[in-house]
């Protein structure tokens, strides 16, 4: 599930780890592991590399992806993830099936 809200929490405006982790109360690991799947799966990528205030490098990920459908099913979500040039990827009970 916290891979669906990743993806989620990234449409429109690429995001670093740090905010995804603050929003989602993941850990820094936990966080990267799923942004590399994402990545290994085709469906983010590095949209644009900047620096923090205190100086730090960050990366800002968004999303690859012709369309997303997910719905409500009972508790969890449902639905279909078009990636660019790619067989699509379906999720069910919020887990993406690769």
């Amino acid at each position: 599930m916290d891979s669906i809200r990743i993806l989620a929490a990234v449409e429109g405006n690429p995001r670093s780890v740090n905010y995804l982790t603050s929003r989602f109360g993941l850990t820094k690991g936990v966080c990267y592991r799923k942004v590399r799947k994402l990545m290994a799966l085709g469906l983010l990528k590095v949209h644009s590399k900047d620096v923090s205030p205190e100086g730090k490098r960050i990366a800002l990920y968004g999303l690859v992806l012709d369309r997303m459908h997910l719905q409500a099913d009972g508790g969890g979500l449902k639905g279909s993830i078009r990636r660019r040039g790619k067989t699509d990827l379906r999720v069910k009970n919020g887990i993406l099936d690769a």
